[in-house]
């Protein structure tokens, strides 16, 4: 099979150095990627198509998360658009992933700092006990502490996960954002009741959470 291989991209080369023509090439790099003379394949695209066939050919197959918003996870746009809490607005190239993850709803940690607190309601230690889906009762523990008007988050459960992030309030709205240890990360809201010693909700993996003040 790899030697009919060989011979077929043979075949669509020599068809393409003949034909001499864009499409011929262009089938030719999409059929065979590690073909010997894939270098010459590419040059003539290079030299000879116009940029919208370059396009369709190395820059469709070859294109990742740092070359194009689209092609990224959202964890990797939040990577890309976010740090300690804030956008990445002022970095090099940055503000289209900061556009991209606004456009699809993300908060990526970052805190919203307009908002004026009269009353510093979140800060302390909270129980969060989780009832997911897959993995059944998970109970946490949460630390919440103000920095630069800013809410950060350590977060440990019964299962050995950590995690680190960020909260904000709105009312009795509170959304946290948790990135933990190996990368993955979380978003939940929840909703204080009059007191703020008890918040429930839900997280968007379908975990149905009950926070609690513990001091």
């Amino acid at each position: 099979p790899k030697a009919a291989a060989i011979t077929a991209c043979d075949a669509l080369y020599s068809a393409a150095s003949e034909a001499k023509a864009c499409y011929a090439y262009e089938a030719y790099l999409a059929s065979c990627k590690t073909h010997s003379l894939i270098a010459i394949g590419r040059g003539y695209i290079k030299n000879y198509c116009q940029p919208e066939d370059t396009a369709t050919v190395d820059d469709v197959i070859f294109e990742t998360c740092s070359e194009a918003v689209g092609k990224c996870s959202n964890e990797q746009l939040c990577d890309w658009a976010s740090s300690d809490g804030k956008w990445k607005t002022s970095a090099s190239g940055r503000q289209r992933y900061v556009s991209e993850a606004k456009r699809r709803g993300l908060s990526c940690g970052v805190i919203a700092t307009t908002a004026k607190r009269s009353i510093d309601k979140l800060s302390g230690k909270w129980s969060l006990n989780a009832e997911c889906p897959f993995q059944g009762t998970v109970n946490g523990i949460i630390t919440i502490s103000d920095l630069e008007n800013r809410y950060i988050l350590k977060y440990s459960n019964s299962v050995g996960q950590v995690a680190t992030g960020s909260a904000e309030s709105s009312g009795s709205t509170i959304k946290i954002f948790l990135r933990y240890s190996d990368g993955a990360t979380a978003d939940a809201t929840l909703t204080a009741n009059e007191n703020w010693d008890s918040a429930n909700g839900k997280a968007a993996d379908g975990c149905i959470l009950i926070a609690k003040r513990t001091n």
